[in-house]
């Protein structure tokens, strides 16, 4: 495929024994006493390593004698937030060009791709401000890696989901009145083309005050430590930019060979000409200041730094005599949001795309909704898009780090027109597009959720990611947050491409808790056309490919709700072997131009996040059907009837077990209170409550007690002792609006939370905005903590009191799951031969194991009675079709199940 990857699969095998242990990298356990202003107020949850620059060094300094495509790969390093580790694949990457790198050799940037997962990319910088890393995932999601103490070579490891956002901002982009219908929008989409852009970027004083003093640079420094330090941040910002842009539109940008010569000092009075603050001033600025220095035939994109609270750019504009109309200014000018929420949007504006949101109040007001690509609900949540600064319609604080479809559209459309001056437009990438297919159109009924699945091939095999998103852009007759009942515009918000090729409407997890509808992801109730784009990304690092593919759904109001009308008490209990009716309403779904004659009836073991289980295939749409029970005991059981030829389900309301268990629940109470809750800081204060009994979560529910004049301001966050964190309060209650006092009990199972103006605000049994389904499964013995983070100035308060009902659902006569952990299965995804290990004692009993199809039969069985002096069994499983299982283990009246995937 590529020659930089070539040794991807040996290095895989070579590797395969490697310890989560780095000669590299060190956790350090203890709190870091000193703050910068990026970790005390920036960050809501990171960790702490301490980095050998000299191993890292040597490991690197590999690459300049690793010129040779057929030479081998430097591995690299890097923790996660969680404290694992991720290898990588890497080479040097070219954000400057070679004159301006030649100039500068302390300034080297890199980017690589992952061992275990290909899909992982990672783009980071070596220069005179340290490390700084970012990793691409689609399962971990966005991680960075930041210097905490340069000189201590300590670093902060955070999740991008852990970046507050607490700088408002407004683009106000110029626009050369270029209108584009949403229909002409193509949905193709790379051409194999990597698009390299000159690239000119200017720093303002005051921008370059900011870091020379981030740096500590003092009176022995020279004039060009100060230049060196100002363009490691500039590289640093555009490494991360760049990361996006290659991934999403296979386009990068080169610093241009004397780009220092737009740097300009505060020791260098009188010669910056930049009003800086001023973003209007700043853009005409800058297209004098670019053109006067670099000379305008000698750049194809220009943009400048400065601090502030802005953005400014001249529209379609790369390539024309406006080209260096781009502005982007922040007071704390770096990390994510800098590059992605700024610089990505502002460039993307150059580049050709339009604001995505279709909110209009606060920031989206005032004239900077663009009507026909306004296809995100309220703020949007995209780089396109207005996240966190259209209060009260602000999806979520912080844009996500990709360009949404129509976005993506904009700009292919762009770079195939006026945007042709790309220095090397002609450079073929050595990879292929995404083949893409969304499916077909469907008709569906009101007020049922539905699931969106597509389909894409990739002739290189790379680890694609799928990313749905509507196209609806009307901004009349509509809702912000979307209704139900309006019969246009767009009422589900774009969500990060994943791994998995179908999307749940509204998320799976919604639908499970009781609700068909979140806030920004609501299904229609009457009758409407929705529009889909599906979006697949390749992520190879440096050259990516994108391919998309458009399809409908149709809401008929004639049909519907389709619901299951079964198993909706609690308590309910199946006994295997049984026989058991299932019924739902039809509503009209045999007609109505749905027309389905058949349907699926699933179950799921584990409370809904899986429906592996086929009860029912292709049985007829009535209403009603006989099922057999499964020997699969599990007291978390939830039912799904899917048609058979559609997209549409439903799901029964309560959960229910196969087999007798039973619920014992027990409270415990912290008893280091009350603390002071810190105003404006996010460290916050940490209440710590140990659990000395030890058993599995079935179910966990939290009381607190809060005494606080503004709770809009608060985030509660509940952290098990695994390091699993749960934000159960998440600034609710209208920011605008005085809400005063918590005394509540959080609860899965409860209904939405409602706040009142009386005080206690929240009271009683209320759902928590993340599920507390999360701890689920895991170990209750530890320490437990409950942390409070105030995120405004002004109001204080104090945690009074908490506490935490911890249950856990045993089997009746050891019907199940003694045998936890008892047991360790490899491979997994296997072969012919899947391996069991006895890893603590059981009884002396023969262990039987069982292995059951997806329809519940039993497709495999062997018993063994020396377990107990021989530990290792090998089960030959090469007659089992490629597919998932699940295997049973059953020591006397103990059983165990887990599913198993054969390849």
């Amino acid at each position: 495929m590529r020659g930089f990857f070539f040794y991807l699969f040996f290095m895989l095998f070579f590797l395969s024994g490697y310890a989560q242990k780095s000669r590299v990298w060190q956790e350090i356990k203890a709190p870091i006493e000193k703050r910068t202003r990026s970790e005390a107020n920036l960050l809501k949850e990171y960790k702490v390593f301490s980095l050998r620059p000299d191993l890292l060094n040597e490991n690197l300094s590999k690459l300049s004698t690793s010129a040779r495509k057929s030479a081998p790969p430097v591995i690299v390093e890097f923790p996660d937030n969680h404290g694992d580790f991720i290898r990588f694949s890497v080479k040097q990457s070219a954000v400057m060009d070679p004159e301006l790198a030649s100039k500068y050799p302390a300034i080297k940037t890199y980017m690589g791709r992952g061992l275990e997962n290909t899909g992982e990319s990672v783009y980071f910088t070596v220069s005179p401000l340290g490390l700084h890393v970012m990793i691409l995932s689609p399962e971990r999601g966005q991680i960075f890696i930041e210097p905490a103490d340069i000189k201590k070579s300590t670093y902060n490891v955070f999740s991008k989901k852990n970046i507050r956002a607490d700088q408002a901002f407004e683009c106000l982009t110029v626009d050369r009145d270029i209108q584009k219908s949403l229909l002409t929008v193509p949905k193709s989409g790379n051409d194999l083309k990597l698009r390299k852009y000159r690239l000119a970027v200017a720093a303002t004083e005051e921008y370059s005050d900011y870091f020379v003093k981030k740096a500590g640079l003092g009176q022995g420094n020279t004039h060009n430590d100060s230049i060196a330090v100002v363009l490691s941040s500039i590289v640093v910002t555009m490494a991360r930019v760049n990361a996006i842009y290659e991934r999403d539109l296979a386009v990068t940008m080169q610093l241009v060979g004397n780009n220092d010569q737009l740097i300009f000092l505060p020791t260098d009075p009188g010669n910056d000409p930049y009003t800086n603050g001023d973003v209007s001033a700043m853009l005409t600025q800058n297209i004098n200041t670019v053109n006067a220095i670099i000379g305008i035939n000698n750049y194809d994109i220009g943009h400048v730094f400065g601090t502030g609270n802005g953005g400014l750019a001249n529209l379609s504009s790369v390539c024309t005599t406006s080209k260096a109309g781009g502005v982007s200014a922040l007071n704390d000018p770096y990390g994510d949001i800098f590059a992605v929420d700024y610089v990505s949007h502002e460039m993307g504006h150059q580049f050709g795309a339009h604001h995505t949101f279709n909110g209009n109040a606060s920031n989206c007001g005032n004239g900077n909704r663009y009507n026909p690509t306004a296809v995100e609900p309220g703020s949007g949540s995209t780089i396109m898009a207005y996240a966190g600064i259209c209060t009260p319609q602000n999806v979520q604080m912080q844009s996500d780090s990709y360009f949404h479809g129509i976005s993506i559209g904009e700009i292919n459309t762009f770079l195939g027109g006026t945007g042709q001056c790309a220095v090397n437009s002609d450079f073929l990438i050595n990879t292929a597009v995404p083949i893409v297919n969304a499916g077909s159109d469907y008709t569906i009924p009101k007020s049922t959720p539905f699931i969106l699945k597509g389909l894409a091939t990739d002739a290189d095999g790379d680890v694609l990611t799928y990313c749905w998103e509507e196209m609806d852009n009307q901004v009349t007759n509509i809702q912000i947050p979307p209704s139900s009942t309006q019969p246009e515009g767009a009422v589900f918000r774009s969500v990060e491409p994943k791994e998995d090729s179908a999307r749940y409407l509204s998320a799976l997890s919604n639908v499970i808790s009781g609700n068909i509808s979140s806030t920004w992801e609501v299904v229609p109730s009457v009758s409407r056309v929705l529009n889909f784009r599906l979006t697949v990304r390749d992520n190879v690092p440096g050259e990516g490919q994108t391919g998309s593919d458009d399809m409908k759904v149709t809401v008929n109001a004639s049909a519907g709700p389709f619901r299951v009308t079964s198993q909706n008490t609690d308590n309910i209990i199946w006994e295997p072997g049984t026989s058991k009716l299932i019924t739902w309403d039809v509503a009209g779904t045999t007609g109505n131009g749905v027309n389905t004659s058949h349907v699926n009836i699933l179950l799921s073991l584990d409370g809904g996040l899986t429906f592996p289980v086929v009860l029912a295939s292709n049985t007829n749409n009535d209403g009603q059907k006989y099922i057999t029970v499964p020997d699969m005991p599990s007291s978390n059981v939830r039912i799904m009837v899917a048609a058979s030829d559609n997209i549409y389900y439903a799901v029964n309301e309560k959960k229910l077990s196969i087999g007798s268990f039973e619920t014992t629940c027990t409270n415990y109470n912290a008893t280091d209170v009350p603390k002071s809750i810190p105003d404006n800081n996010s460290v916050g204060v940490t209440s710590v409550l140990n659990v000395p009994d030890n058993f599995i979560l079935s179910d966990v529910n939290v009381g607190v007690t809060i005494n606080h004049t503004w709770i809009a301001d608060l985030q509660l966050f509940l952290i098990a002792p695994d390091g699993t964190t749960v934000l159960i309060y998440d600034r609710s209650c209208a920011p605008g609006i005085r809400r005063e006092n918590i005394n509540a009990v959080f609860d899965d199972a409860a209904d939405a939370k409602v706040c009142d103006n009386s005080k206690p605000a929240v009271w009683g049994t209320t759902k928590p905005d993340n599920l507390l389904s999360a701890f689920n499964g895991l170990s209750s013995a530890g320490t437990w903590k409950l942390k409070i983070v105030d995120n405004a100035a002004q109001d204080i308060g104090s945690l009074t009191a908490w506490s935490l009902q911890l249950c856990q659902t045993n089997p009746v006569a050891g019907i199940e799951d003694d045998l936890f952990g008892s047991f360790k299965v490899y491979p997994n995804p296997f072969g012919e031969k899947l391996n069991v290990l006895l890893t603590r004692s059981v009884s002396d009993d023969p262990l039987t194991i069982k292995i059951f199809d997806l329809q519940g039969r039993i497709v495999y069985t062997r018993v063994f009675s020396d377990i107990g002096s021989d530990p290792h069994k090998e089960l030959d499983l090469e007659n089992l079709t490629s597919g998932m299982y699940f295997l049973q283990f059953k020591v006397a009246s103990q059983i165990s199940n887990m599913k198993i995937v054969k390849y």
